[in-house]
């Protein structure tokens, strides 16, 4: 009984730590994620209108 006590917030800390683990990089990733696409939304909308004024005038 005292052996499961002992180790319960020690299972809830590897928890903690496991959730945070896991939890940063996808942070960091969806954060990385959402600027490369606000940074490249111009260039493709330029793109687009380029191709657009292209194919539009043949």
């Amino acid at each position: 009984m005292l052996g499961s006590l002992l180790t319960l917030p020690f299972k809830i800390l590897i928890g903690i730590i496991k959730k945070i683990v896991i939890g940063i990089p996808i942070m960091i990733g969806k954060t990385i994620l959402m600027a490369l696409v606000m940074a490249l939304l111009p260039l493709i909308v330029v793109a687009a209108a380029i191709y657009w004024f292209f194919t539009t005038q043949i």
